[in-house]
């Protein structure tokens, strides 16, 4: 269990780290549309294309992150009402559920980056020095955040098991931090 906590504490940082990467140079690349577009009056063919593409991966590469801190949309109602085996056994429940939908997703879009491996990416040049352009290029963000959820699954998954096993610990546990430090 440890080494999973510590491999996801690693990939999550790095995708954060690489995501902000990403969000400069999208909004580098946006600047320079909107100044070459809107003062020269020639928009380039590429740049929102690029920019579409660094967003995607930005998605993919921040929304496991995401889900291990519990910051997607939910409704909580249920969950924070219920105490000890109850709130764990749910959210077990939920989290194997998680998993059994993020892996399918994973084996669609495996296949998705494969069809895309023959087309090239549109509105973007078809190479940029030297290398070709292809549309499995932006899709792979899909399996490499589908991949890094997969393994946040198992690990939420393992804790919610250890909480079942000690529920009464794990209740005072969170009662006793803020709900911004609810994020496992």
């Amino acid at each position: 269990m440890d080494k999973l906590v510590r491999f996801n504490d690693v990939a999550l940082a790095t995708g954060r780290s690489i995501s902000w990467v990403l969000v400069g140079l999208m909004t580098f690349i946006v600047l320079y549309q909107v100044f070459f577009r809107y003062v020269l009056n020639d928009a380039p063919s590429w740049s929102e294309a690029a920019a579409r593409a660094l967003m995607v991966w930005m998605t993919f590469l921040v929304a496991p992150s995401a889900y291990r801190w519990g910051a997607y949309v939910s409704i909580d109602t249920l969950t924070h009402s219920l105490r000890g085996r109850a709130r764990y056994i749910l959210s077990l429940a939920i989290n194997i559920s998680a998993l059994i939908l993020i892996v399918v997703l994973l084996w669609l879009s495996l296949d998705f980056v494969d069809r895309g491996l023959n087309r090239r990416a549109q509105g973007l040049p078809a190479e940029f020095i030297g290398i070709p352009i292809k549309s499995a290029w932006i899709r792979a963000a899909m399996p490499v955040g589908f991949f890094l959820m997969i393994t946040v699954s198992i690990e939420l998954i393992v804790k919610d098991l250890v909480r079942l096993r000690r529920p009464e610990s794990a209740d005072e546990e969170e009662d006793a931090r803020p709900d911004f430090m609810l994020m496992d």
